[in-house]
């Protein structure tokens, strides 16, 4: 959701949820007591939801592990008022489901979409033209970019109700175009309210046994954050079975890239208790891809690139079905995927 401080100057009105954490921990020679609360409140509803937890456990579980499930657990989960921008009369909550003609502002959204994703389609087409020849026909990338325009399948609305003024809340939207081997779905969330343009923009394409990927934006009319994710399989004629995957971004909020820079910071530890192996290398900035390699059906090849450096491991003991192998090795003569490009 929209955050005052990773908005930009074109996002009017931002900041309507706040989270809070609390976490509280007790602990004796023998004993471990953690108490923690997290509220996520928005002041558009004026309410806000809590998670609250509490675990009593005797250290023996580490010597028996049946230990652990004894004790006390408290989990709850409580609805709170917050303060809200304006006074609240009702919260107005809608799901409709089936084929619906989208409104007007989505439909613009819509065509921009699709007309960014044939533009995109076009360019890459045409720098791959010497590798396209040597892909299955039925392997291009899809070309969304039609003339039609879906209908929404769900829309989801939740508003609140303040008195005369016009409503306040989300307007989401979930449209569903299947085609020959191919799934795409789109989905489309809405701020709604006074002088707001925040929107976010998730569309995902999957090919069954061949890829999935997601392109997401969000922002000021979808076009202040940006990020894409991708996995596929890359198996060519006579090679080993291939898993790729990667996620880029462009443009993250702050709070996002800082999370990412401390994940970043602890890899490394992590990976040689693993067992990886470390090489620093400067790899793609903002982008982390990996990619998993079956070298035999028992195991498999790790191979992961972050921005400042890559961890890898090899013969990493991973047990495959003997059936399900060989079937995975038969099908590379018709399942070819020889690049690994954003479509």
């Amino acid at each position: 959701m929209p955050n005052a401080i990773d908005s930009n100057d074109e996002v009017v009105r931002m900041g309507p949820t706040i989270v809070r954490s609390e976490y509280e921990q007790v602990s004796t020679r023998n004993s471990w007591h953690p108490k923690a609360k997290v509220c996520a409140e928005s002041n558009i509803y004026g309410a806000g939801v809590c998670v609250e937890s509490e675990l009593r456990r005797e250290y023996y579980h580490e010597e028996y592990p049946l230990y652990y499930f004894l004790g006390y657990t408290h989990m709850a989960l409580k609805v709170i008022p917050a303060q809200a921008i304006n006074a609240v009369d009702k919260i107005h909550f809608e799901v409709n489901a089936g084929p619906s003609r989208p409104p007007e502002s989505t439909r613009q959204l819509m065509e921009t979409l699709r007309r960014l994703s044939k533009e995109a389609t076009q360019r890459v087409r045409l720098s791959s033209d010497s590798a396209s020849s040597e892909r299955g026909s039925d392997l291009r990338a899809p070309d969304q970019a039609s003339n039609s325009i879906p209908e929404a399948v769900y829309n989801i609305k939740a508003f609140a109700m303040s008195g005369n003024q016009k409503p306040e809340g989300y307007d989401a939207a979930f449209y569903y175009t299947p085609e020959a081997n191919t799934q795409n779905a789109q989905l489309i969330m809405s701020q709604v309210g006074e002088d707001t343009n925040w929107k976010m923009c998730v569309d995902t394409t999957v090919r069954a046994q061949v890829e999935a990927k997601a392109h997401v934006r969000w922002g000021a009319e979808c076009q202040s954050y940006e990020m894409s994710m991708r996995a596929a399989t890359a198996n060519l004629p006579g090679s080993k079975p291939t898993l790729k995957a990667k996620i880029h971004w462009t443009r993250v909020p702050g709070n996002m890239a800082e999370i990412g820079k401390r994940i970043e910071s602890y890899v490394p530890g992590v990976a040689l208790l693993l067992g990886f192996t470390q090489q620093v290398k400067r790899n793609t900035k903002q982008e982390v891809s990996a990619s998993v390699v079956a070298t035999s059906a028992d195991s498999v090849d790790v191979h992961i690139e972050f921005p400042e450096y890559t961890v890898f491991r090899h013969a990493i003991p991973f047990p495959l079905p003997p059936v399900s192998f060989q079937e995975v090795q038969q099908d590379n003569s018709n399942t070819t995927i020889d690049s690994f490009g954003w479509a």
